[in-house]
């Protein structure tokens, strides 16, 4: 059914579904970002040292050549 010819009730219906949905995503990605956070941190551990996004950019570009310096 299009948006344009629901009945109020039946909008209220698919904002809820839209929501409930909404929340279930929302949740499993707090979920994987926890996942990545552990993970990171264990790596770290392992290795001895940070795994910062701006160490993981200087590295690559040491690399690659890639950056300005």
């Amino acid at each position: 059914t299009a948006i344009e010819t629901m009945r109020e009730t039946e909008l209220r219906t698919e904002l809820a579904n839209w929501k409930q949905k909404y929340e279930e995503v929302d949740e499993k990605l707090k979920e994987t970002e926890n996942k990545i956070d552990e993970y990171r941190k264990e790596i770290e551990n392992h290795l001895g040292f940070d795994l910062s996004e701006e160490y993981i950019i200087e590295k690559f570009c040491d690399i690659y050549n890639m950056c300005e310096n």
